[in-house]
This record gives structure tokens, sequence and C-alpha cells, in this order.
């Protein structure tokens, strides 16, 4: 998804220029890193091979596929349809050379075993390839890196059978790097999950973008901003497969932790559509199956939705499809989407157990009371649907004058029996919108 405040087109001359940039580049530091391998006792360049990659088929034509990155790299530079996402690929390819020969400095390996001969066409491909690319770069895969942030700038580009056929050409690139014999299997994981952290890192969707606002040192980002230093940590200490995954939960960690500290929910980059981008899923997968399964265990919600008025009711995620309701205004910004047959969506993420701001407060309000217009039935859910839905509903209780006081609004939720989670700072904040739409 682009950012769509700019004139969609083709940005031919921008492309060029990050080209020039882009190529010289790849060669410069790639070029140093092989130079450097190749430089290495023998002894001092390891490899890390499982006994059945020596089960891999040698599949010269393979080497087509492979090639074909290179091709896809430089045309990818012009398909997004504003500058802001042509910089944001562009930033992509720019920092995944550089990332990988700093792995390739810091932790070298080489390929083991030879490659059998090739003919015709294949070895002349091959011969070329070996003019640059030496077998001494290896974890993570800087091919499976790129193939990460390429494969995401064209899927949206493909309708339908071109999205297969494109799928089917990235795997086969995927599996090139193993059937041409340029790296071990360990290369891929490795490579796709740094070429997905980039992607995380620089959206292609303006609203994502990163943004660093007032500092606020809580518990939960003390919390969350240590558990992933100690996981990344160690990762350096543990051997290949859980380093991987303690790399992936730390990063996870780390980033939620920044949500806390000032950046709120956008460190979940959700959608206006309620879906999260391929990196997003990727990077926050840990934390939301480690959330989902807290929640259940220990954290239970209410079972049914709770009718406020005729038109308005409060629940939780999940819990959509039980109410008659027309229309969804979701609040939860570590979920996907629930359900996607209702005819009206409002995606309006709020980051869980943290008291929104007045302005925060204001927006989802007023965004809240603009799709109850028509008389439509709205269906407002968090992911338990008692702090974070439970105060916006709250708050328009007194933006459309149903309740003429903060305790008169915590009154009406106790009089019916409404299950809510508000704190004394979220009943500070009610006064202060109180005071605000009064005047």
């Amino acid at each position: 998804m682009q950012n769509t405040t700019e004139v969609p087109k083709i940005h031919w001359l921008s492309g060029f220029i990050w080209l020039a940039i882009l190529a010289p580049l790849f060669f410069i530091v790639y070029g140093w890193a092989n130079t450097y391998s190749a430089g290495l006792p023998v002894d001092g360049v390891k490899e890390f091979v499982y006994d059945w990659e020596r089960h891999i088929p040698f599949m010269p034509w393979t080497i087509l596929p492979y090639w074909s990155i290179d091709f896809l790299y430089g045309i990818s530079l012009f398909l997004p349809l504003t500058k802001f996402a042509q910089r944001q690929h562009a930033l992509r390819l720019l920092v995944a050379t550089p990332i990988a020969a700093a792995f390739f400095y810091f932790y070298p390996l080489t390929f083991s075993g030879g490659r059998p001969d090739a003919e015709g066409l294949w070895k002349t491909l091959f011969d070329a390839l070996l003019g640059f690319d030496k077998p001494f770069n290896q974890s993570p895969s800087l091919h499976i890196i790129l193939l990460v942030i390429i494969w995401q700038i064209y899927l949206p580009q493909f309708k339908r059978v071109g999205k297969l056929l494109w799928n089917v050409w990235c795997f086969l690139i995927g599996i090139s790097v193993l059937t041409t014999f340029q790296h071990h299997f360990i290369d891929i994981p490795a490579g796709f999950l740094v070429g997905v952290a980039i992607c995380f890192i620089f959206p292609l969707v303006k609203e994502h973008q990163w943004k660093w606002n007032q500092m606020k040192i809580t518990k939960l980002s003390r919390y969350y901003l240590i558990a992933g230093i100690i996981l990344l940590i160690g990762a350096m200490y543990a051997s290949f497969w859980p380093a991987l995954i303690l790399l992936w939960i730390g990063f996870s960690m780390l980033v939620i932790g920044l949500g806390y500290l000032n950046m709120g929910a956008i460190v979940f980059q959700k959608q206006d559509n309620g879906a999260f981008s391929f990196a997003a899923k990727t990077i926050h997968l840990p934390y939301r199956t480690i959330s989902k399964t807290v929640r259940y265990f220990f954290f239970p919600s209410y079972k049914e939705p709770q009718k406020i008025t005729d038109n308005l009711y409060l629940g939780a995620y999940g819990m959509d499809h039980m109410t008659p309701c027309d229309a969804i205004f979701d609040v939860c910004s570590e979920y996907e989407r629930a359900n996607y047959t209702k005819e009206h969506y409002v995606n309006y993420p709020l980051i869980d157990l943290q008291v929104p701001s007045i302005d925060e407060l204001k927006i989802g309000v007023e965004k809240l009371d603009a799709l109850l217009q028509n008389n439509r039935v709205v269906f407002i859910h968090c992911a338990l649907g008692m702090s974070r839905s439970a105060i916006l509903v709250m708050g328009w209780l007194l933006y459309s004058k149903k309740v003429r006081s903060v305790e008169e609004a915590i009154h009406y939720f106790k009089e019916h029996n409404f299950k809510s989670n508000v704190s004394e700072k979220h009943i500070a904040m009610l006064h202060m919108y109180s005071k605000q739409i009064a005047q």
C-alpha cells in the first residue's frame, strides 16, 4: 500500500538517480566483503552445512532465476508511484548490502564443496557470476534479503494469475541459491529475517513512518525494552537456530518497547483496511502469539457484546460476528481486522494499556460519531473491550450529550453493569476532554 497524497506517477529521473547510487555501492561494498573474506586464512573462514544438504542436486538452469534478481532490482526502482514510496524502497536496497557485508566481516563463512561444471549458456552465466561473486559471503544471504525486498514491491503490481506466477518465480529465485551451489540452507532464514526487518524499518506507507514523540518512560516501556535487549544479547551467545529465534523475538520486543516509550501504536503498522503488511505481520508474530495465549488463559474478556445504546455495541476482538451491526470501529492496534464482511469499517489503532492523549481521544470520538451517522449500528472493540474502546465510548457519551459529566458516564456504565477497566489516569483524561468540549 503506497501513500496517496501525491499524484501517482512513475518518477523516472529520481529512479535513475537512485540506480546510479545503488549500483556502484553494491559492487564496491560487496566486492570489498569478497576480497576481505578471500584474504583470510583457510581456518579463519568456517562452514555451516547440514549433512542432508549433500543431497541437494546441482541444477544449472536455475542460474537463470538466480541472475534475474539483478534485472528485477533495477526495474523495481521505477515501480513506486510516489516519491515517498520510491525513497523508502531505495533506502531498503541501500542498507541491505552494508548490513549483509557487516555480517560477512564479523562472521565470515564459506560454501562447502565444489560445483560441477555447467555447459553452454549456463556455463557462460556461471563464469560471469564468478567474476564478482565468490563463495565466501554466505549468511545472511544477500540474495534472499534483496528477494524479500523486491518480492514485496512487485507483488501489488499483479492480479490473481500474475501474483501466482510472480510467487512461483520468486520461489525459484529462493531455491536457486541452493541449486546453483551458492549458499547453504542456514543462509536463507537468516537472509529472510534481515530482509523482513529492513522492510519493517522502512515502510512504504507515509503514515507508518517512524515518528519520535514526547518520551514517556513507563513500566511497560522498561519491561519491553529490557526484555528485547536481553534477548538480543542472548542471541550473540546462542547457536544458530536459537540465536535466530532470540533475534526475532528480541527485535519485536524492542520495537514494542519503543511504542510504549514514545511512538505509540504506529509500531504495529496497522493499515486502514485493518491488515498488516507482510513485514509487520512477520516481525510481531512472536508478540501476537504470546499476547493471545496470555489473554486467553489469564485475561479472558466477557462473552457477549455490551449494548451501550440502540446503535452502539462495545466488545472484544473477534466478537463482532455476534452483534447485529453493520459497521465496525476497530481500536485494536496489535491484531488484524477480525471480520471482513462489514460494509463500513474504521481502523483507529491505539496502543494497549496506555492512556490516550487528549488529541487521540478527541479524534477517536469524532470518528466514532461520524460512523454512527445514518442510523448505522456500530460495534466498537479493542482486544478485551474494557480499556481503549471503553474510554472512547465514555468520551462519545460526553460528546453526544447523552451524559452531562464524567461521573455520570462512569455511573452509566456501573448502572448497566458494563465491564470496563478505566484507571484514575483514564478518568483524569476524560475530565480534560469534558472541559475541552464544554468550551
